[in-house]
């Protein structure tokens, strides 16, 4: 398979569109649950407040195994009947969620809740990615932005009526009527199969090994910063509202709503950021978003509740992902198989079950003094490392148009 990141898409389906972007909100609704209602969760289970960074280690297992086996999994099955497999199997483990008595339980739903994300994610963003241009790349991640914004409202109003199982039944109720609504659009999805089958025998394309393009000398840098990338952006969801109740006093209901801002002003960010790869370079609206991460970080060391932070660090998270997935074709050149992507993204991926854990454990253990500082420090090392890779982009194109004039003399 060629991933070529494409300004057009090969089928130009408005309702196939609008099926992969409620995917995407529903995959995104369990991802801050846990973190919005981690105090209360703790309360009914006995479960130590340090253990929300493992759980979440063990749910990021399976989105990063997903990403590694993405390519020959892809070869066997469509990508409509992988997500509807993850769908379910988020769903269901969802919903487990709101059974649990016991800390061993939210361990033993924390796989397949992973697991689930994971398959369905990495089978869309490759769909989107081979397909659709910056645009689509960016509203993908937006509407991610919805179901991570709207999960914290919902967990936060079942938290106002007592109980937080509640926001985790509604979750999982939520994402079964999207996993209709996917079963509902699959003529849809195998018209576009049709039409992308007719494109390949037209233009058939030639496959990198895989070893080969990991020995490239951009390769590890761009991992370490979507890695750090990963880790500061989940981190800061994970631990945020457990940094307002602890270290400042906020009620948790209230700290729920923050994360959601949080999650909300990434979203309209990726929202507009759709709109501005049209006219400004990738390299600079990514240094834009990181330079506003930094911005929001300091505003949480003034007094008050942290909601202006919260909103600038999600804006400053807003483009990163969504251009740095872009920028990969500036940076490697043309992306050759679903599986060098996947490579990229799956090893990335460590930063969600690397970070948030490191983050957790020295927050938890200084009371939450050193959370922002620790954050501060993680992003300054990815900006260092962006920078790095623009710098190497920069000397290649510099290169390639030597000798390019060399040829011609």
């Amino acid at each position: 398979m060629h991933i070529a990141f494409r300004a057009q898409p090969l089928y130009n389906s408005g309702m196939l569109l609008l099926t992969i972007f409620l995917l995407f909100i529903g995959n995104g609704l369990p991802n801050s649950l846990l973190g919005s209602a981690w105090t209360a969760i703790c309360a009914a289970t006995g479960a130590p407040l340090s253990a929300a960074g493992t759980i979440s280690m063990v749910v990021m297992a399976g989105p990063i195994l997903s990403c590694l086996f993405i390519g020959a999994l892809l070869k066997r099955f469509r990508t409509e009947q992988l997500a509807l497999v993850g769908g379910v199997i988020a769903a269901a483990s969802v919903a487990g969620f709101g059974f649990v008595k016991s800390t061993v339980w939210l361990y033993v739903l924390a796989a397949p809740l992973g697991l689930g994300m994971g398959l369905l994610d990495s089978a869309i963003s490759l769909y989107v990615a081979r397909r659709f241009g910056a645009k689509q790349i960016s509203w993908l991640n937006c509407s991610w932005g919805v179901g991570a914004m709207l999960g914290p409202v919902i967990m936060s109003r079942a938290l106002a009526a007592g109980s937080w199982r509640g926001g985790y039944f509604r979750v999982a109720l939520i994402q079964g009527a999207i996993l209709v609504a996917l079963v509902l659009s699959m003529p849809i999805w195998r018209k576009a199969a049709a039409a992308e089958a007719a494109a390949k025998e037209e233009s058939p394309a030639q496959g990198t090994p895989i070893t080969k393009f990991m020995r490239r000398p951009m390769f590890p840098v761009v991992i370490l910063c979507v890695m750090l990338y990963f880790g500061v952006e989940l981190g800061f969801g994970l631990w945020g509202g457990s940094y307002l109740t602890v270290a400042r006093g906020v009620d948790p209901a209230r700290a729920a709503l923050l994360v959601s801002l949080f999650y909300g002003a990434m979203t309209v960010g990726r929202f507009f950021t759709g709109f501005l790869t049209a006219v400004i370079p990738n390299r600079n609206i990514i240094r834009f978003g990181m330079c506003g991460m930094l911005a929001g970080l300091a505003l949480l060391f003034l007094p008050g509740d942290g909601a202006l932070g919260f909103a600038v660090y999600g804006l400053g998270c807003a483009p990163v992902f969504p251009c740095t997935l872009h920028e990969m074709k500036a940076r490697f050149g043309e992306i050759d198989a679903a599986a060098h992507l996947g490579v990229v993204l799956g090893i990335s991926r460590l930063g969600l079950a690397i970070f948030p854990e490191l983050i957790g454990k020295i927050a938890t253990a200084t009371n939450f003094f050193a959370f922002l500082p620790m954050l501060l420090a993680l992003c300054g090392v990815m900006i260092a490392l962006s920078e790095t890779a623009n710098r190497m982009v920069d000397r290649q194109q510099a290169s390639a148009g030597k000798r390019e004039e060399s040829a011609h003399a």
